[in-house]
């Protein structure tokens, strides 16, 4: 819209291609998909779900269930969840060890999930814990033969509620001097509940516009665009698009958070090659409990080249985000704030939802996979219900985008904020079911009964759209060589008398927490340490893509799939040293790296680099972008004069006559990596 902006409101309708799935008083289930601005909302209708088989219902009495584990599928709708041995049950105040349970799931990402109270029976042990203060369910038992079997869950009452949603394009501002776009939307920060345990109150989640996980941005590079997030939760709020280089005052700096009752204007470039990034909370010492609550969201980045080359696409390509949750008796999350070892969670959830299901068709999907826990690292493959046999994919991308060239594995490994981008064929499978499970013992992690597993695929018998179902290219994109230098700097993590620490260093020391200060536009080996101590540190580079060079001690190699590609984060184990090389561009400014077990970033082992300024990259020291508590950009009272027509489009003309992100320094720095 040539010389207009249009705010995205609450309304469903105004916020161009999105997902929203609702039900009618009489069952009916329906979802509204991805559109243009200005077109109409296409609308497609599900059938309403069967009733449940009488002999399917488990007898229910005093927090325990007698019958058989049935993973009632329920309707399909658009994307499905299922209860894959969902840990639970309550009675007399304590959490029993009980399984089983079922997702119904109204929308991608979050549903109805059916749960159930119960526990051993039958001449078995009755299993609980209380875990310090809290009642929680804790699955750190032994197994008994048979429990994911033999054992239902009570099928409660249905609770449908919309959990799930798109946004793309937004609304547009054009400078009417320029011709330039920029993109434009609002999030509101916000309390909301998500009912987990039908049968228990629904759970207290900070969310994106009511959402958790927040919507899904999907946007086109080379389109610039300003989200302004309105904070109106209890907690505060700063937000870091992970994965994006962004100007130091609008990537998502600890310090620079807004209060409740405030609002801040971040302001993206979208310039880089197309990622799976995502974007969280990045609060100081409340990151963790922020993230855990559901601040986090896809911000899906789309280009000519990744488009040309026939990927699957549209429904099916999906993002995934795993996460690991604890909970209490009454149904809330727990999450202990004197916390500070790790948080790793009994209950894995896929997009929000409990071990989820996902009806597939037999053909290629792209799943683009985000580790969003906590403090909880996957070793993740896809196995054959019916056979046990592992499956044979393609691994396609990174933290960074695409790989130069596929990998074909069985298996992956995945930390604490990272992105794996994979593409499965589930072509010689028709009708069967596969599950997503997790290889226990995974370094650094606590296994409980339940954390083997992840996600089920339920392959359906009919393609209905064979479109970018070809095979994936072996040449995915150019990705130039590490760069060679003679720089190389050493960065240590250490628990030190309690603290988690870089070289000795930690965030609350605010005068000796810049550790570094690359030179703008160099390039930079850095090694980075494992200090002691089973804990393992996935760690996280702001600002910049770099390559894996080396690994040393643990595993003692790159594996082929952190090789092929660029990435932000790399896991460190115990024992190891890994060696990174990045250039430090296009930006000057200072910006933070950290570990990424939010337990250990929140407990201090974040620090900062400053890169500095160099005359050919075309700054003085005027430049405004380098602190990024810059008076200027920081948090503002909420005022309703400033969401006006008027204001806003006085705003966005500031932000583009700042020239944020230099088209000089943008090209000179692809040109420098193409070479």
């Amino acid at each position: 819209m040539n010389g207009t902006y249009q705010v995205s409101h609450r309304d469903p309708s105004d916020r161009g291609p999105w997902t929203h799935h609702w039900q009618d008083e009489k069952g009916e289930k329906f979802t509204a998909q991805y559109w243009l601005p200005g077109q109409p909302a296409p609308t497609s209708k599900f059938p309403r779900a069967p009733e449940t088989p009488p002999d399917l219902m488990p007898e229910y009495e005093k927090g325990r269930t007698h019958g058989r584990q049935n993973n009632f599928l329920g309707d399909c709708g658009l994307r499905e969840g299922y209860g894959m041995g969902f840990p639970q049950g309550y009675e007399e105040g304590y959490v029993r060890a009980g399984m089983g349970g079922q997702a119904w799931e109204t929308g991608f990402g979050h549903g109805i999930f059916f749960g159930g109270m119960q526990g051993y029976d039958d001449g078995h042990e009755d299993y609980f814990n209380q875990w310090n203060q809290y009642d929680r369910y804790d699955a750190s038992f032994d197994e008994g033969p048979g429990v994911f079997d033999e054992y239902g869950g009570y099928l409660g009452g249905r609770y449908d509620e919309d959990y799930s949603g798109s946004y793309y394009g937004g609304g547009t501002y054009t400078n009417e001097t320029s011709g330039a776009i920029i993109d434009y939307y609002e999030v509101e920060v916000k309390s909301a509940t998500q009912r987990i345990y039908p049968n228990l109150p629904a759970t207290p989640l900070y969310t994106y516009d009511g959402l958790s996980p927040g919507p899904t941005f999907m946007m086109r590079k080379g389109r610039e665009a300003v989200v302004r997030f309105t904070n109106n939760s209890p907690t505060n709020s700063s937000v870091h698009v992970h994965g994006q280089y962004n100007r130091a005052p609008f990537d998502g700096w600890a310090a620079d958070y807004a209060h409740p009752g405030q609002y801040k204007d971040y302001y993206y470039p979208n310039a880089q090659n197309a990622r799976s990034i995502w974007y969280h909370d990045h609060t100081e010492r409340e990151t963790g409990e922020n993230v855990y609550l559901g601040l986090y969201g896809f911000y899906l980045l789309t280009d000519e080249d990744e488009q040309a080359l026939g990927l699957p696409a549209g429904g099916y390509d999906i993002p995934l985000a795993l996460s690991a949750k604890q909970y209490a008796a009454d149904g809330s999350l727990l999450f202990n704030t004197h916390n500070n070892t790790g948080l790793w969670g009994d209950v894995i959830h896929v997009n929000g939802q409990p071990w989820p299901y996902m009806n597939v068709e037999p053909r290629k999907y792209r799943f683009r996979v985000l580790d969003g826990s906590v403090s909880r690292s996957y070793d993740l493959y896809v196995q054959d219900d019916e056979t046990k046999e592992a499956l044979s994919f393609d691994m396609i991308g990174s933290d960074g985008g695409l790989f130069s060239h596929p990998v074909n594995t069985k298996s992956f490994a995945i930390a604490e904020g990272e992105r794996y981008e994979i593409v499965i064929d589930f072509a010689n499978y028709n009708g069967k079911n596969l599950t997503m499970l997790n290889e226990r013992g995974m370094t650094g992690n606590l296994d409980y009964a339940a954390t083997d597993r992840v996600m089920r695929f339920v392959v359906g018998d009919n393609v209905t759209d064979c479109t970018n179902n070809n095979t994936v290219p072996s040449d995915l994109r150019y990705i130039p060589p590490p760069p060679q230098t003679n720089v190389t700097k050493n960065f240590t993590f250490s628990r030190i008398d309690g603290e988690w620490l870089i070289d000795g260093v930690g965030w609350e020391d605010i005068e000796n927490r810049i550790l570094t200060r690359p030179v703008l536009g160099e390039d930079e080996i850095w090694e980075l340490r494992h200090g002691g101590g089973n804990a393992s540190h996935p760690v996280h580079i702001h600002l910049v893509d770099f390559q894996v060079l080396s690994r040393t001690g643990g595993r003692n190699e790159v594996m082929p799939y952190e090789a092929a590609g660029e990435k932000d984060i790399v896991w460190i184990a115990p024992g190891e040293s890994v060696r990174v090389v990045a250039r430090y561009a296009p930006w000057e400014g200072v910006y933070m790296f950290h570990c990424h077990n939010l337990i250990h970033e929140d407990h201090d082992m974040m620090v900062a680099f400053n890169v500095t300024n160099l005359e050919k990259w075309g700054y003085d020291n005027t430049t405004m972008f380098i602190d990024p508590m810059e008076p200027e950009f920081r948090p503002k009272n909420i005022d309703t004069a400033d969401y006006t027509e008027e204001a806003i489009r006085s705003k966005l003309d500031w932000f583009y006559s700042l020239n944020a992100y230099n088209e000089r320094s943008k090209q000179e720095f692809d040109e420098e990596r193409s070479e």
